[in-house]
């Protein structure tokens, strides 16, 4: 799954987005000093949520609609209880991307895409194509 999810320069992929009907998902958020959470690997089985702060709109994408974005009201932080590979029981409390993150994949276990949050598909937005990493140019760069 983390193969899949690199390869498309995501942050976050659930099981059920590769067609394992499996309530699990996969999180490596980018690098950040700030960000304890940032630059690990995180496998996330049976997970269970608490929203915590205040609602704002954050800019989501994901790898099931590639190519567009749009603003999604989200909780600033998030308490996620989760089931380890190890069989591990263990509590995080997150906030930023990596509790967006939690959100978003959360949803696709319930089967819920970030599009279902918007009032209107007209709220899309297309992303340029130099910001996807995955693009042919991106491609060219790399070989």
């Amino acid at each position: 799954m983390f193969d899949t999810m690199h390869a498309n320069a995501g942050v976050g992929l659930a099981a059920p987005q590769i067609g394992v009907h499996t309530r699990l998902f996969v999180l490596e958020l980018p690098s950040d000093d700030d960000d304890p959470l940032s630059g690990r690997q995180f496998v996330l089985i049976n997970p269970e949520v608490e929203l915590n702060g205040a609602r704002k709109e954050m800019v989501e994408g994901c790898l099931s609609l590639p190519g567009f974005r749009a603003f999604v009201e989200r909780a600033e932080g998030v308490t996620v209880a989760f089931t380890q590979l190890d069989g591990a029981r263990v509590s995080l409390d997150a906030r930023g991307l990596f509790a967006q993150a939690v959100q978003h994949e959360v949803d696709h276990l319930n089967g819920v895409l970030f599009i279902d949050h918007l009032k209107s598909l007209l709220d899309l937005e297309k992303i340029p194509p130099e910001m996807l990493d995955w693009t042919e140019e991106a491609e060219a760069e790399a070989a």
